[in-house]
């Protein structure tokens, strides 16, 4: 599990953040956490929560919006997404188990926004590949 990553200066972008990486986030500023996993899945470090817990003893706004899967995010998960980005403060931390999900689920969510080429540059540039969805 790596360290989660700035896409720019609202979005932060990671796998499944410990109580540690939480509270060096919210040092740095971050004061949102939106995540995209399923409480069902087998690989976790906090549940969801204990993570929504750990944001809010830290002063963290906190969302939980379920992306299924990283090949085929629907309408409805994005839209999802962007109820829950639009209304928190930023900069917010967008997690998954490994950061897929997060990434791709904000990317689209800025289709239309931004560039299409641009979208998949900047989650390149942080070590997500979007090419293969």
């Amino acid at each position: 599990m790596g360290a989660p990553r700035r896409i720019n200066k609202d979005v932060w972008v990671g796998a499944t953040p410990t109580a540690d990486m939480l509270t060096q986030l919210s040092l740095w500023g971050v004061r949102s956490v939106i995540n995209n996993q399923g409480d069902d899945e087998e690989i976790r470090v906090l549940t969801s929560a204990q993570t929504e817990a750990t944001a809010k003893r830290l002063g963290m706004e906190y969302a939980h919006s379920v992306v299924v899967d990283r090949f085929s995010v629907s309408d409805e998960e994005v839209e999802r997404f962007m109820e829950n980005f639009d209304r928190l403060p930023k900069p917010v931390l967008i997690y998954c188990r490994a950061g897929y999900r997060a990434s791709l689920v904000w990317g689209m969510a800025q289709v239309g926004k931004m560039d299409i080429d641009d979208i998949v540059e900047e989650i390149f540039d942080v070590g997500y590949d979007m090419t293969m969805v």
